[in-house]
């Protein structure tokens, strides 16, 4: 069992301990992907605007906390405009339904934002 929820920052322990699992998910599973997106994430978090779309951070947890899931989706106010930049499940994750539950989330937010 494992919940969806969004990282609005990296303030909070629990967020920052949520981050570092997904840059660790993230490298595992995009090993092309730069160090420097990494840290323009947690900028972008910091300062939405700095990179112009808002960000969303979606991690899907057990029950300790062990983030087994990431979707990173960007919005753009202006436009209303939602793109889903990345989403992995962790390693060893994958056809356990993780993916398709984040999935479901991002669709749920393009609709609310939609409204």
């Amino acid at each position: 069992m494992f919940r969806i929820r969004q990282i609005p920052d990296d303030i909070a322990p629990a967020n920052r301990s949520a981050l570092e699992q997904v840059r660790a998910i993230m490298q595992a599973r995009f090993p092309d992907m730069r160090p420097i997106d990494a840290e323009r994430l947690d900028r972008a978090l910091r300062d939405p605007f700095s990179v112009r779309f808002r960000p969303i951070v979606l991690v899907a947890e057990d029950g300790r906390d062990r983030v087994h899931g990431v979707a990173l989706v960007y919005h753009e106010p202006g436009l209303n405009f939602v793109f889903l930049d990345h989403m992995a499940a962790g390693t060893g994750k994958a056809g356990g339904g993780v993916g398709g539950a984040i999935y479901e989330r991002v669709q749920e937010i393009a609709r609310g934002l939609d409204a």
